[in-house]
This record gives structure tokens, C-alpha cells and sequence, in this order.
């Protein structure tokens, strides 16, 4: 390549990098539902389409929420800190009392596995004091439905497991552990 004028300088990566960031969270807050969560289709592939309604999704935002903390956005703090708030609201809202499953729209455990991994990541992050209890009963949720080979499906029943599942609820319950919520030994052995 040839070398640029010595008046001139070669395009700033980093500001390229910055604006694209700015600009998909900015995508990103434009697109978040009043109630704090994100839509889209929730159903299932079949063939070369995806069948399903669009729906308040918990997964998308669950990853929403955490490339707006990525950033530096807190729960309430920062330019985006509002939607960060919002998304623990509408994750929080998505928590079964009767056993911690985070499911909506017939979710499934890819979704609550994200849910997790995101209450995890603010549960330090936030002065709220009703995240732990629910986080806690997710992440018991994730050790109860855990298969006899190790692994977890779809559904948080004890019967076969995916490999993908298996690794959003391992990454979700790494952080449980980190943030200090016992997970048990065998479950990480397993």
C-alpha cells in the first residue's frame, strides 16, 4: 500500500470502532419496548424459515442489557443506564416464584441461562435488593434440571442434553459462582 501524505493521517481504527459501538447502542435504545425488553420472533427453526410470533424476547434482552454495561452503563448510571434499569425490570418480571425458571412466551433454557448470566453480571452493579433472591432461585433451577450426563435441554427437566445449553448455563452459572451464590462442585464437575 502507499504510504499516506505527511499531511495527512491514516483513519483513527479506534474512532470507527467507538462510532459503531455509539451507534448499535444507540439501535439498541431506540428499539427497547417501554417495559424494558427487546422483540423478536420467539418460536423455533424449521427447514430454512423460523416459525413463531414476535414477542418480548428474554434472551435478546438479556444481551442487550449486558453490551449497554460493556460500555460502562450501570443499572441508572450512564448515558444508557435507564435501559439497563429497564432490563433488569423486565427480567425480574420474568422470574416463576415457584421455581426461578426466567421463561416468557414459552421460552425455553437458552433464554433463562442468559437471564442468569445478565443478573449475575449486575446483581453488584445495582442497589437493589430483589435481584438475589430470584437470581439464586435461577440458579438452583439450572442445578436441578442438570441431566445425569452433565448436561441440560430446552425444557429444565432431567432427561437429555444439548451442547449449546449446556454452555449458556455453564457460563451462567460461572458467574453466579463469581459473584460468590454457591453452585455445587459436582455440578461444575458433571
Amino acid at each position: 500500500g502507499s504510504e499516506p501524505a505527511a499531511d495527512q493521517k491514516p483513519p483513527d481504527k479506534n474512532e470507527a470502532l467507538t462510532r459503531a459501538i455509539e451507534n448499535g447502542l444507540a439501535f439498541l435504545s431506540r428499539n427497547q419496548q417501554p417495559n424494558g425488553a427487546w422483540i423478536c420472533k420467539v418460536g423455533y427453526k424449521l427447514n430454512e424459515g423460523y416459525i413463531g410470533p414476535e414477542n418480548e424476547n428474554i434472551a435478546v434482552t438479556a444481551l442487550a442489557g449486558m453490551a449497554f454495561m460493556a460500555q460502562g452503563n450501570l443499572p441508572g448510571r450512564g448515558k444508557y443506564g435507564k435501559e439497563v434499569e429497564r432490563a433488569i425490570d423486565f427480567i425480574l418480571s420474568c422470574v416463576r416464584d415457584s421455581d426461578g425458571y426466567i421463561t416468557k412466551h414459552g421460552s425455553r433454557m437458552y433464554e433463562h441461562a442468559f437471564a442468569t448470566l445478565f443478573l449475575a453480571e449486575v446483581y453488584g452493579m445495582s442497589t437493589r435488593d430483589d435481584i438475589k433472591a430470584k437470581l439464586k432461585k435461577a440458579a438452583y433451577l439450572i442445578v436441578a434440571s442438570q441431566n445425569k450426563e452433565g448436561g441440560w435441554r430446552y425444557q429444565p427437566v432431567v432427561l437429555d442434553a444439548d451442547i449449546s445449553v449446556t454452555v449458556t448455563t455453564l457460563q451462567a452459572l460461572r458467574a453466579v459462582r463469581n459473584i460468590g451464590i454457591s453452585v455445587p462442585k459436582e455440578t461444575i464437575d458433571n
